[in-house]
């Protein structure tokens, strides 16, 4: 009989048949058969003797899966599962359920994929089973994380009969991946030394060596401690209870005390411990020191990402180090422990982290070059020795200021070139929604074919911290303008990988000041020198009209004041402002203003009920003032104005209308008799002078006692008993002792974001 649960598939593009999950999750490695011939559990695998007759049957499946005939595929592997199925060919069989199951997905078929795995039989062989365990396991997570946010606002479904998936909470599916799990570690004294070469079909090689990642137990044991670092599934309490958890017991090895990892109220970390403590002490037990090794680098890996405070990724750091430490460095993975111990120092709070980061990595690199840690160390200190600088300069600034800001490690020196242009003849030439300056184009041209108006190189200070440093550099102009200005760390500005970077800036004395006065826009012209106004300055003004490229251009002037206005149109607009008074520029690429509507009287009414409630029969008094108001300061009211009064029933049908006039002080009053016969509900009184007021009509007894009902003393579970109480009292103050009692309970659905 199968498991009791549900998952689901990845699609194709994925290749979600244990190949594409396990190689992305778990990180397996490739071991031959020679490195576990003691194991008698290397021999052939069960239920695979046939395999072999049913390879030009895949061979026509995977023709079609390419040609994206998923159907089509779809039909065959039905038919190959059948038929291993009725010779119990248990391999094949396996195969064909996870190949059946990741068609039904690359067709968009979640939910029946998920059916279909859980209704079918599965091979009784308990290789085969775990198998399908760990598909399931991931698949579930997969289905989780592409429908989170529908997931995540299910209630909990209590009762005895099977829940569909489509009515599993967060914590349900999370729970049933660590049972699949859970079932399949529970095996693992039994096959768990078994080579993943022969399994290499379903679950995907990668570069870890055979002697780390090797086996059946390995790929269980991190694939499992991987879903439980995925906070996303935790539950809220314990997100919220880390900081309670004994961490230097975790970060030495312990597990806190016994651990079952399929119990959900164990906090998550503690459970990954007891995973990876398992099995760091069977590849120890055995005398696989680097295998034993990287358990507990994969322990403090995630230990590292989970807990929050310093004082804890310290711990783990010094832990590592101490770890380091006491192995023996002629191990090859050796190099692997001072990659991942760089690389917690690269994020650590300490002096000059990256200087230690990069001594750790620079040993492991040495130790063991050719070595997977090796290489990885060696990329590290690649990366911290890179040279890199990135160039900022002032918008606009005086000239002979330090408006030039590189950010910069591991260079020595920067040669800097600049260009003047004509900013006015960009801004003419231009669409208003384009860059008024010279574009990539345009400056590698220059770069290549024209002679900088300046150039000069910059000092860097060394950065032996690794870190990034800010530096400043002045643009040697004595002439005012607009200037591209670049960066490159090679003087000729030549070769492939030399990266140069440019700016522009301006330099002028001129500083433009914008106001919105609400309907006008005030633009001040100053000194950026001196704060004095500066008469006299020539401002273009594009404004965008109609069509995204349409734009016209109004020209002012500044006034002795420095100040020179332009209108807003009502509408929102963008604008570009562009203002020179001689060799002095300014601009303003994107300006955005609007004009505030304005304030406008309307005629309006207040309409007033003696009562909210009425029964059919009864008569509803009311009352309407008539008023004026919007552009004024103050409302003022209309006295000697006609208007209408009409009542509509449920349907918004008239059942009743009265014309009349406000009197001296602009109010009106009246009455309506509701009429038996119609449609109880909501009715409306509405006035042609906008204004109208919502009463009930109902047919209802007056109560004379309340009643009150107390909150559950748990929280409510569906398919399960709801205890609650309360009273009823007379509004008197005597309990209400005898009656009977009529209750309705109303459920409101929360339909999906889409």
């Amino acid at each position: 009989m199968n498991p009791s649960i549900d998952a689901i598939s990845l699609p194709r593009s994925i290749r979600l048949s244990l190949v594409g999950l396990l190689a992305i999750i778990c990180s397996a490695g490739c071991l031959d058969n020679q490195t576990v011939s003691s194991d008698p559990t290397t021999g052939p695998l069960p239920g695979s003797e046939h395999s072999a007759d049913y390879a030009e049957d895949w061979t026509r499946v995977e023709a079609l899966k390419n040609e994206q005939k998923f159907e089509a595929a779809d039909d065959l592997v039905t038919e190959i599962r059948a038929a291993a199925r009725d010779k119990n060919h248990q391999e094949t069989w396996t195969r064909a359920l996870v190949e059946e199951t990741q068609l039904r997905t690359a067709l968009h078929g979640y939910e029946t994929a998920v059916r279909f795995l859980k209704d079918e039989p599965w091979p009784d062989e308990p290789l085969w089973r775990s198998v399908l365990d760990l598909y399931y396991a991931s698949a579930l997570v997969v289905y989780f994380h592409q429908y989170s946010y529908e997931i995540r606002g299910r209630e909990h479904v209590a009762g005895d009969e099977t829940v569909d998936l489509k009515a599993w909470t967060t914590d349900q599916i999370a729970q049933q991946a660590h049972l699949a799990f859970g079932r399949v570690w529970a095996q693992r004294e039994i096959w768990g030394a078994r080579s993943l070469g022969p399994l290499s079909i379903y679950i995907e090689q990668n570069d870890y060596p055979a002697r780390i990642r090797g086996t059946l137990r390995d790929a269980v044991s991190y694939m499992w401690a991987n879903l439980l670092t995925d906070e996303s599934l935790w539950r809220p309490k314990h997100g919220n209870e880390t900081f309670l958890l004994d961490r230097a017991v975790l970060i030495e090895g312990g597990t806190d005390g016994d651990v079952d990892p399929t119990d959900p109220d164990i906090h998550p970390l503690r459970r990954l411990c007891a995973i990876l403590g398992d099995l760091e002490r069977w590849h120890a037990d055995a005398a696989r020191d680097e295998a034993a090794l990287e358990a507990r680098l994969t322990r403090l890996r995630s230990l590292f990402a989970s807990l929050g405070t310093e004082q804890d990724k310290q711990a783990v750091i010094d832990h590592l180090a101490r770890v380091q430490g006491g192995f023996d460095a002629a191990y090859d993975w050796w190099s692997m422990g001072q990659w991942q111990l760089a690389a917690f120092l690269q994020e650590g709070q300490g002096d000059e982290p990256l200087v230690a980061a990069h001594h750790a990595a620079v040993a492991g690199r040495d130790r063991h070059p050719e070595s997977l840690g090796g290489r990885r160390c060696a990329n590290l200190v690649e990366n911290l020795e890179t040279p890199d600088y990135n160039l900022e300069a002032m918008s606009v600034d005086a000239a002979h200021e330090r408006s030039i800001r590189i950010t910069h490690k591991n260079m020595d020196r920067l040669y800097f070139r600049a260009w003047r242009y004509d900013l006015a003849e960009y801004v003419e030439g231009t669409e208003w929604q384009s860059a008024p300056w010279p574009g990539d184009e345009t400056i590698e041209n220059w770069v290549d074919f024209r002679e900088p108006d300046l150039a000069w190189s910059v000092d860097l200070p060394p950065t032996p911290d690794f870190a990034s440093h800010k530096t400043y550099t002045t643009l040697p102009a004595d002439g005012k303008g607009a200037y591209v200005v670049t960066a490159s760390p090679r003087r000729d500005y030549e070769g492939r990988f030399n990266r140069v970077t440019a700016v522009n800036m301006i330099v002028s004395d001129l500083v433009l000041i914008v106001r919105d006065l609400g309907g006008e826009l005030e633009l001040g012209a100053r000194s950026g020198a001196t704060g004095k106004p500066m008469a006299g300055v020539s401002i273009e003004i594009q404004r965008q009209t109609g069509g995204s490229r349409d734009s016209r251009t109004e020209r002012l002037e500044t006034d002795a004041r420095g100040l020179a206005y332009a209108d807003v149109p009502s509408q929102y607009t963008r604008m570009r402002v562009f203002a020179r008074k001689g060799g002095d520029l300014a601009l303003i690429r994107n300006l955005h203003a609007s004009r505030p509507r304005a304030p406008q009287d309307r005629v309006r009414s207040f309409v007033y009920t003696d009562r909210s409630v009425y029964r059919p029969g009864q008569t509803l008094n009311w009352k309407v003032v008539a008023y004026r108001g919007g552009a004024q300061p103050e409302y003022e009211t209309l006295p000697e104005t006609h208007l209408v009064v009409s009542l509509l029933d449920g349907n918004r049908k008239e059942v009743s209308a009265d014309t009349l006039q406000t009197n001296a002080f602009g109010s009106a009053a009246g009455s309506f008799v509701i009429p038996r016969g119609r449609m109880l509900g909501n009715w409306q009184l509405l006035t042609s002078l906008d204004g109208n007021a919502s009463v009930k009509v109902e047919e209802y007894k007056r109560p004379t006692f309340e009643v009150s009902i107390d909150d559950p003393a748990s929280p409510l579970r569906l398919n399960r008993p709801a205890s609650l109480g309360g009273r009823a009292d007379y509004y008197f103050g005597l309990p209400v002792s005898a009656g009977d009692v009529v209750w309705r309970i109303t459920r409101q659905p929360r339909w999906p974001r889409w």
